[in-house]
């Protein structure tokens, strides 16, 4: 079934957006999910090109770009999460089951997470740092030094958040691939 779509300029007024606003709306969502295609240009009958906002856009809009009790980054990984969670209750219904969790971390040493996350060394080692602070027992410190497939997770979820925000995406896209 094929997404509703609304009129950007209505959604834009129901939340008493200026134009400056609308713009820098959608400038942020163009440049955060240009990729998911939720923005639509079409002319109908008065010849006045009009934007359309595809449902799953719409949500973004309400409850990341709009929502002022969060972090921007906060906000995207709880909007993620729930849009996962929805994909898989559709594909759920059609009888084909996930696993909870879509990524398998291993034990790393420092120069395998500088490779797998694509950050310096001064970020590996701030992040190993910080997570001594609170999880001390993810850290095996016989040498090579290697932190553990939970404290790898921890890392990534706590610290280099984008890189969190980029592999929920793309496990949200497959997930949706497969319920069209």
């Amino acid at each position: 079934m094929p997404e509703q779509m609304r009129d950007i300029l209505e959604l834009a007024r129901e939340h008493g957006l200026t134009r400056d606003q609308l713009y820098r709306m959608k400038r942020n969502l163009i440049a955060k999910h240009g990729e998911d295609d939720w923005l639509h240009g079409h002319y109908p009958k008065s010849g006045r090109m009009k934007i359309m906002v595809t449902e799953q856009g719409i949500r973004w809009i309400e409850q990341v770009y709009l929502n002022p009790e969060n972090s921007m980054q906060q906000s995207e990984i709880e909007f993620l999460l729930r849009e996962i969670e929805r994909a898989k209750n559709v594909l759920a219904a059609r009888g084909i089951m996930f696993s909870d969790y879509y990524k398998h971390y291993e034990r790393m040493t420092p120069a395998q997470m500088m490779d797998h996350f694509r950050v310096g060394k001064t970020t590996i080692y701030q992040a190993i740092k910080k997570l001594t602070d609170i999880l001390p027992e993810e850290i095996d410190r016989t040498m090579p030094l290697s932190v553990s497939s939970e404290g790898v997770r921890w890392i990534e979820e706590n610290i280099l958040v984008n890189h969190y925000i980029r592999d929920l995406k793309r496990y949200k896209r497959s997930l949706e691939v497969l319920t069209e």
